[in-house]
């Protein structure tokens, strides 16, 4: 009887006899017919002498599918055990951006797929492999409930430009980059919901002191290495919309993005309740409307501060709208009362 075990993928690379590569392009599946089957399967193959095992997903990759370009995730060991005995290799998964012509080999094409086939060469272990691929980007169970008990309801005192309704917004729009990126989930999870954590503590130093707020938390060391706090804390730190410099790493990008939300109703209300719970003294709607066009024009102007670090689709097309709306004194006055 055969069955798949899986491992903790940092295993040593002497014990590990082959490397099969899940991948996708353009977020399709990328899989390999050969010549002699009428089945699908995830390329793959045998360790080489010499290689280390991240050689092997590499070299594999590129002689079964054409990649060039693309960037390479471990994901996990695995066993087939069949008879009693056992052979181990690792799980990869890759994000392929660009092929050569294909390699000539055992293998006939590479087609794509928005979902798995079912005719597997397999298939008592791909569809294994996938779902395991799956479950990484997932957020752990624990930590999501630590976060969700323990910071999500720090922002209930916040404005209402960040408090929980916006936190969550964050969250949300940081997963679904998370999964065009393939990045750690629980990063992206924790740094969005820790980017705003110390805004009691100020908003001109609020993404410094949600960093130290982060590094700080030593419950987060059940989940995380050193290393990877130190990058969710660099991430918080270059989240800030009127930073000048790009994000140090993937992670700031992601919550970058997120956090921008240029959706411009949404921010035409944020906007206006931040005018009139700061700035309480201005007596009348003119005061307030005049403050809130100066603030969109100085942040999302023609020649505002705000940077969109990945450039996605519903940002660009926010920001288009809100620059429209600068140039149309009536149509911005219409939203803003819309919220007086």
């Amino acid at each position: 009887m055969l069955k798949v075990n899986f491992y903790d993928k940092d295993i040593m690379d002497k014990a590990l006899k082959f490397a099969v590569i899940a991948a996708k392009h353009n977020r399709q599946w990328v899989l390999c017919k050969h010549r002699e089957r009428d089945t699908y399967e995830v390329p793959g193959g045998h360790w080489e002498n010499g290689e280390t095992i991240d050689e092997t997903a590499k070299r594999e990759l590129f002689e079964e599918t054409g990649a060039v370009a693309f960037t390479l995730k471990p994901i996990a060991v695995y066993g087939v055990e069949r008879d009693g005995s056992e052979t181990c290799g690792k799980l990869f998964f890759a994000d392929v951006t660009k092929f050569s012509e294909l390699p000539k080999s055992e293998i006939e094409k590479i087609e794509f797929f928005d979902s798995p086939p079912d005719n597997w060469t397999y298939p008592l272990i791909q569809p294994l492999l996938l779902k395991k691929l799956e479950s990484e980007f997932e957020v752990n169970g624990e930590l999501k409930e630590y976060i969700e008990k323990n910071i999500i309801p720090r922002y209930k005192s916040f404005d209402k430009a960040h408090d929980i309704s916006h936190v969550n917004t964050v969250i949300k729009n940081s997963m679904e980059y998370a999964e065009q990126y393939y990045v750690d989930f629980d990063m992206a999870y924790t740094v969005a919901a820790y980017h705003d954590a110390a805004m009691n503590e100020g908003r001109k130093e609020h993404h410094i002191n949600s960093a130290r707020f982060l590094r700080e938390d030593e419950s987060l060391r059940k989940w995380f290495t050193a290393e990877q706090i130190l990058k969710m804390s660099e991430a918080i730190e270059d989240h800030r919309a009127s930073s000048a410099n790009p994000p140090r790493g993937i992670y700031g990008a992601i919550v970058s993005e997120a956090d921008r939300d240029v959706d411009a109703e949404t921010i035409v209300y944020r906007v206006m309740e931040y005018s009139k719970v700061c700035f309480s003294e201005i007596p009348d709607f003119e005061g307030h409307y005049k403050r809130t066009k100066e603030h969109i024009e100085e942040k999302y102007g023609e020649n505002g501060y705000i940077k969109l670090w990945l450039n996605s689709e519903r940002n660009t097309n926010g920001l288009k709208k809100l620059r429209e709306w600068l140039k149309d004194d009536k149509a911005l006055r219409e939203e803003c009362e819309k919220y007086w």
